[in-house]
């Protein structure tokens, strides 16, 4: 195999999407890597993302954004924008390239639908919320990204080594694709399992250069059986993410403190969604509160849509003082919040690691969580973890009463598992070594 240039697509961004979280914090690692495998690597990030990550500055920034005219406030997350980037590749010592005209066509593109949210939120302050985390559906989304690809195809070489992509959402998929006819071989990591017609008929496309799939976890290839058929070349990262660096210095500020937790108190953080478990949460927490009326929740985090945030609303109508909603809170406002708290409850259907459960035993926090194979997978040995059947929402409200009627502190292999998961650079060259090892079959 030539090793002259690599192509990486990927969605670097710290903001409250899993995905790309760990790019964000895996890809300067790699990039310094990859680039003594090759001697070029570039990085191409998606219109999809783009439009993405500005979505979610908007929603930060919203009482700035209603204070100011549109332009003002899209000129000032664009800047934002660009510079998180230009920080990546410094934080890589320049080992990553990244055209700056693709990156600007990108940005065009998703203009017209980031001054619309910026519009409604002066309007209606709850509007972003119904758009913040909504995706396109695949076959618009790939519309968009061959829209882009059309447009940057100057800009893009006209041969690569690999194609890496490290999401397997339909516009990564729709990139790698369009970019297959100039590669030798393409690999994906699978972040998450495919759903979806639209992505299968995508990995139809890249069969012939699709060299074989690295995963995070056992849990995308279980809920993903069907990609067998597209290659047999499979690597799991051991270990695939680390923890935040905030959550690491946090804990080390606050270990002596000996932070106290008050009885009864229970908290999710992360995406309010379907997906998340989040009518279940609620529906056990009215059984819960039933056996321990002095029980209080917490809700952290964005409502995936209006219908999620219609429900939220009409629990906390019926359930009174026993539910508080703060919204998104991040860095230490975050930690700060969870770690008063006694457990977290998790009822999540769909997960790839389930970073939120890393984060709160690491905070010291007792967890319920549904049966799913990354939480038996790697949490099922910790005794801080209480496993419940997937959907038996009236045994995951006695694990909540059983768990706030225990005292647990967390024993050897839970604390050996949040010191695995505490290096991204680790990370880094676990994930490496997988695709090397892929390549080279």
């Amino acid at each position: 195999m030539r090793r002259d240039k690599a192509l990486i697509i990927s969605m670097p961004f710290n903001i409250g999407v899993g995905g790309f979280k760990r790019s964000y914090f895996v890809l300067p690692y790699l990039s310094k890597l990859l680039r003594e495998a090759f001697k070029e690597v570039e990085l191409y990030i998606p219109a999809n993302a783009i439009r993405t990550a500005l979505k979610y500055l908007v929603y930060l920034n919203r009482e700035y954004c209603q204070n100011v005219n549109t332009r003002e406030c899209l000129d000032s997350l664009v800047k934002e924008l660009i510079e998180s980037i230009n920080e990546i590749v410094k934080a890589s010592r320049y080992n990553l390239d990244v055209n700056e005209k693709i990156i600007a066509k990108a940005i065009e593109l998703n203009t017209r639908i980031i001054e619309k949210d910026i519009s409604r939120l002066k309007i209606n302050k709850h509007a972003i919320t119904a758009h913040l985390i909504d995706r396109l559906r695949p076959l618009l989304t790939s519309l968009l990204e061959k829209k882009l690809w059309e447009s940057s195809r100057r800009y893009i070489a006209e041969y690569y080594s690999i194609i890496y992509s490290q999401h397997e959402t339909a516009d990564a998929l729709t990139t790698a694709s369009l970019a297959a006819s100039r590669a030798e071989k393409v690999v994906i990591l699978l972040q998450l399992d495919i759903k979806g017609l639209y992505v299968r008929d995508l990995l139809d496309k890249l069969k012939g250069k699709l060299a074989g799939f690295l995963s995070v976890s056992p849990q995308p290839i279980v809920e993903s059986p069907f990609i067998t058929g597209f290659s047999r070349q499979f690597k799991i990262i051991t270990p695939s993410y680390s923890l935040d660096p905030k959550v690491l210095d946090f804990t080390s500020r606050i270990e002596h403190l000996k932070p106290s937790r008050e009885r009864y108190r229970a908290v999710y953080f992360g995406r309010l969604s379907r997906d998340k478990g989040l009518p279940d949460l609620l529906k056990a927490w009215k059984l819960v509160i039933k056996e321990i009326p002095q029980a209080k929740l917490t809700l952290i985090g964005p409502p995936e849509n209006t219908e999620i945030l219609l429900l939220l609303e009409r629990y906390r109508r019926e359930l009174g003082k026993s539910i508080r909603y703060t919204g998104p809170l991040h860095g230490e406002s975050l930690f700060s919040e969870v770690i008063t708290n006694d457990l977290l409850a998790y009822p999540s259907y769909r997960d790839s690691f389930s970073m939120t459960i890393l984060e709160s035993l690491t905070l010291g926090l007792k967890v319920i969580a549904y049966d799913i194979p990354i939480v038996r997978h790697f949490y099922g040995h910790s005794n801080m973890v209480y496993i419940v059947r997937k959907g038996d929402i009236k045994s995951f409200a006695k694990s909540v009463v059983h768990a706030f009627q225990e005292e647990k502190e967390p024993d050897s292999y839970t604390r050996a598992l949040i010191m695995m998961h505490s290096s991204w650079e680790r990370v880094a060259n676990a994930e490496f070594k997988a695709l090397i090892s892929v390549l080279q079959k």
